[in-house]
């Protein structure tokens, strides 16, 4: 762009109606010359670094845009701007003006525009202000941009004579007093800021009548009530966060944004389905598990004559035999108020963060607020750093480590069903919903106060540390009354075997009964246990002695058949002596008788 100074001869040109030099580096001051050019209409001296007062342009008369903005000018406006009638667009902001604003800057009634932002000007807006008859205003006047300046007032009633307004901007200045109710006559606003000012009271009803305002901020200040007043906001930021300047909370449910005291600023929102709150979305989502898993428990009940339940693994092993839950197979008082004790404990750490997890009640809530929304802007800055990837993260540790104890409860529940045992179904309905409560308060609280993808992996593995809390006290009960839990673990299996022996008797008696006939008949029968027969596998050891007394049995036989040949055998020696023995005596006699 040109540099260097402003060019003089250039106010020679007292014909030219447009001088647009914006975007240049003129380092300059505005030349007094300048107000010779009487037929300028249009002004551009944007972004050119120039200095100096405007005393030498008050003399344009004619001037229907001038656009100073951003530069280094300085010094008041004169009331001399009232003799440039002809003004439609007036931009000085960013600038280094003091003092007040003349009202007679009003004087334009062709006025479209007025943007004094960015400045220090102070004193009274530059507005009607008292009773004023046949008041002349601009009514073509669709925005006014008077925030970052230092504007001491009230905001005046007479501010309902600007019925052409479509943005109002009076933010980060010093206004004090009540949000004037004629505010609400301004049919046509479409953006309102206040934010950052002193104003208090109420927010007026009347803000129901605007129906075209869709942006409103009025964080940053001393309001009390509820704001709940705008037809239908895109962005409605108010200071209806915690902790508030007053003490009291502003109430407001149809705010995109809530703010605090400490400029911190949060989206109004619970991040659940409906209108329900993460408590009560946890509720309905557990009702409606436990209902499903109560029909589960009813088909496998139905279908029990139906299911091949001898490969179902142990009770024992699927409600956790390092847990105290499995003390629910257990007949004893004791090992149930231990089980009732461990489970409230862990419902209330999940309720907690639950509760704390809500934007609704502010006031408990942890939420973090991640947002920030400068005085000097409407633009908010979001802190939160969570991407996808750490949510993704998320469900992959659910799943790995929760996984498994939604098997078991499945599984639990289904052969509940088919063993008809109450017990079983309560052991499966507390895996499932501690394992429900452990996701579910880890989704919301991670939406509540993590800022990035660590924090979300940090949150859940102190949320998955609630889950083993169970497993925890086990262990606590093993140093503490060790043989008091060995009898818990003993009552279980008995438990266990009665349950199998009771759904299994007819089928594992008449499969026994011929075995153990054939054990009478056949002694060189083999016994064959079969490891589904859940009789025969609780009562192994008594089959192994009777298989033992069999082969002790089989072989005193044979022993005492081998002693029964032996004395055969001497037996007969025995009858062939005798024989001998009498022929001897036969062939005696007879020789004597022959002598």
């Amino acid at each position: 762009g040109l540099g260097g100074g402003f060019h003089r001869k250039l106010t020679y040109l007292q014909n030219l109606e447009v001088l647009d030099l914006g975007e240049n580096q003129l380092v300059d001051r505005i030349p007094q010359e300048i107000g010779k050019m009487i037929s300028l209409k249009k002004l551009e001296l944007h972004n050119t670094l120039i200095e100096g007062q405007l005393q030498s342009i008050y003399n344009l008369t004619n001037l229907e845009i001038l656009n100073l903005t951003n530069n280094f000018l300085g010094g008041t406006i004169e009331t001399d701007i009232g003799n440039m009638l002809k003004l439609e667009k007036l931009d000085l902001s960013f600038n280094q003006f003091t003092g007040e604003v003349p009202g007679h800057l009003l004087n334009a009634i062709s006025l479209r525009e007025i943007v004094l932002s960015s400045n220090r000007f102070t004193g009274k807006l530059p507005l009607i202000r008292g009773k004023v008859k046949n008041p002349v205003v601009p009514k073509h006047l669709s925005r006014m941009i008077l925030g970052n300046n230092e504007f001491e007032s009230s905001i005046p009633k007479s501010i309902e004579l600007m019925k052409g307004l479509k943005e109002l901007r009076l933010e980060n200045n010093k206004l004090s007093g009540r949000i004037p109710e004629q505010l609400g006559n301004l049919k046509h606003l479409e953006l309102m800021s206040l934010h950052y000012n002193q104003l208090i009271g109420t927010i007026p009803s009347e803000f129901i009548n605007m129906k075209n305002l869709t942006r409103v901020y009025l964080h940053g200040n001393q309001l009390v009530g509820t704001a709940d007043f705008i037809y239908s906001p895109q962005e409605y930021i108010t200071d209806c966060g915690f902790p508030s300047v007053t003490g009291k909370l502003l109430l407001c449910d149809s705010c995109t944004i809530c703010c605090n005291s400490r400029e911190e600023c949060q989206s109004n929102q619970n991040y659940t389905v409906g209108a329900l709150t993460p408590l009560e979305f946890t509720l309905v989502m557990s009702g409606g598990i436990c209902g499903f898993y109560i029909f589960l428990f009813l088909i496998s009940y139905v279908m029990r004559s139906k299911v091949n339940h001898r490969y179902i693994l142990d009770a024992l092993e699927l409600s956790g035999s390092a847990s105290v839950y499995h003390f629910v197979i257990c007949d004893t008082i004791m090992g149930w108020l231990v089980v009732l004790t461990t489970l409230s404990f862990q419902i209330t750490i999940f309720y907690a963060y639950l509760k704390t997890s809500s934007f609704e009640d502010k006031e408990t809530s942890d939420w973090v607020y991640a947002k920030r929304c400068p005085p000097n802007g409407l633009e908010c800055e979001d802190d939160d750093d969570t991407t996808t990837l750490g949510w993704i993260s998320l469900f992959l540790v659910m799943l790995t480590y929760l996984m498994t104890d939604i098997v078991k409860g499945s599984k639990l529940i289904f052969r509940a069903g088919i063993l008809s045992s109450l017990r079983l179904f309560v052991a499966g309905i507390i895996l499932l919903i501690i394992t429900v409560l452990a996701i579910l308060s880890s989704y919301f609280y991670n939406r509540a106060t993590a800022l990035s993808n660590t924090e979300i992996i940090l949150n859940s593995v102190i949320l998955l540390f609630t889950t083993d809390i169970d497993e925890w006290v086990h262990r606590l009960l093993f140093y503490l009354h060790p043989k008091w839990l060995e009898k818990m673990m003993h009552d279980a299996r008995c438990f266990q075997s009665n349950l199998d022996g009771t759904s299994d008797k007819k089928d594992d008696e008449s499969n026994i009964e011929p075995q153990i006939d054939s054990l009478t008949k056949n002694p060189n029968h083999s016994f064959n246990i079969n490891p589904d027969n859940a009789f025969l596998r609780d009562h192994s050891f008594l089959i192994d002695k009777i298989e033992m007394s069999t082969s002790s049995i089989q072989t005193m036989e044979d022993k005492l058949n081998a002693i029964t040949d032996r004395l055969n055998k001497i037996e007969s020696g025995a009858k062939k002596s005798e024989a001998a023995q009498r022929r001897r005596s036969t062939y005696a006699d007879l020789v004597v008788m022959s002598s």
